[in-house]
């Protein structure tokens, strides 16, 4: 059976997928606050187009990588419009804090594709959906107020928690899918 295309939840990821190129435009003009409000929206768009998934019944395989591909466009182009327009995150502690994160994160997309074959991991860990809203939150802070040390420290920390029940999770595992959850569910 044919999936459609354009449902409800899909239309939204496809309109997160279009902003993101206009969102660089605005991040190579400099308009940090625009770029942090921007995040936000692509947050709540996020959110909006799971809820709406399950709550109209319409979750499907091609939504699932849609939101997927959206989300693997979006949190680098998110890291970077960070790094672009408050580099003072790379000084001094921050920086390393930086590195352990970007490196859990690497760490994990390799672990997952020399065991499985394929990449990125997609896992969808509660873990990681609680480190992705916070972290939303902190960058679109840091874009439009500045940048926070707590609010810092505490995003830093949720990614690389999350990462690390990920790593735990691919290498317990004999398979994954996208939809795990977390390390204390077992196997579907």
């Amino acid at each position: 059976m044919k999936e459609r295309l354009f449902t409800i939840p899909n239309i939204v990821s496809l309109c997160r997928l279009a902003a993101v190129p206009v969102v660089w435009i605005w991040a190579f003009q400099g308009k940090s606050q625009w770029v942090g409000i921007s995040v936000f929206v692509l947050l709540l768009s996020d959110i909006l187009d799971g809820l709406l998934a399950r709550l109209l019944n319409q979750i499907t395989e091609l939504g699932a990588k849609l939101d997927s591909f959206a989300d693997n466009l979006l949190v680098p182009s998110t890291l970077i419009w960070l790094l672009m327009l408050q580099p003072e995150i790379l000084r001094g502690l921050n920086l390393l804090i930086f590195l352990v994160g970007a490196g859990s994160l690497i760490l994990l997309q390799l672990i997952t594709y020399l065991k499985f074959k394929r990449y990125p991991p997609n896992l969808h860990l509660y873990s990681a959906k609680a480190s992705g809203v916070f972290g939303a939150v902190f960058i679109m802070h840091a874009l439009v107020f500045g940048l926070h040390p707590v609010m810092y420290y505490l995003a830093a920390g949720l990614l690389i928690l999350s990462n690390s029940e990920g790593i735990l999770l691919v290498l317990t595992r004999s398979e994954v899918h996208e939809n795990m959850g977390s390390i204390f569910r077992k196997s579907a």
